[in-house]
């Protein structure tokens, strides 16, 4: 019986627009743009509300601490993404993940012979009505067995599956199976 040729690997789906992969030197750099076509809208919900508080402050009406607390972040969170990126370079016995300019939580370093296994994990949140919003992270497995998420709040499933695939081929770990990984 003559053996069955081999099957191609299906085509990769390519990057989104806000997503660049570039080489600096021996190092993968993916570079993630944080604007979205609902950016506007945040700006918008940011002025309405900023807009709310300064009538107040005019009327001489003191607003309460969770007021302001919600418009700063607002305006923060709508100024951040137009401008933020989060940079993910993996090389020289290293990933290292930046967010900015913008200070934002999530910048951290992890080096190369700490990382065990790279996954990625659905994040699922329930809103009013029963819509349900996904997100994806992409975790590493330590050499002390700890989960540690490397890059979270991705909003394209091809893009932590992606960004999982070139940071193991990047150090050289085999893709093995992790308990509650996104299936490919």
């Amino acid at each position: 019986m003559p053996e069955d040729p081999p099957r191609p690997s299906p085509p990769e789906p390519p990057l989104p627009d806000h997503v660049a992969l570039t080489r600096d030197g021996t190092n993968l750099v993916l570079e993630i743009r944080w604007f979205r076509q609902y950016q506007p809208l945040f700006v918008l919900i940011a002025i309405c509300w900023d807009g709310g508080l300064v009538y107040l402050l005019a009327t001489h009406t003191v607003p309460g601490m969770l007021y302001v607390g919600i418009g700063v972040w607002f305006t923060y969170y709508a100024i951040a993404g137009f401008v933020n990126r989060t940079r993910v370079a993996v090389g020289g016995g290293a990933v290292d993940v930046r967010v900015g300019p913008l200070p934002w939580p999530g910048s951290k370093r992890v080096e190369a012979s700490d990382i065990e296994q790279v996954f990625c994990e659905v994040i699922t949140s329930r809103m009013r009505g029963g819509t349900q919003l996904y997100s994806y992270c992409v975790n590493a497995v330590t050499s002390r067995s700890w989960k540690l998420t490397l890059v979270s709040g991705l909003e394209e499933r091809d893009v932590a599956l992606y960004l999982e695939r070139e940071i193991e081929k990047a150090l050289g770990i085999t893709d093995e199976y992790v308990p509650g990984q996104l299936r490919k």
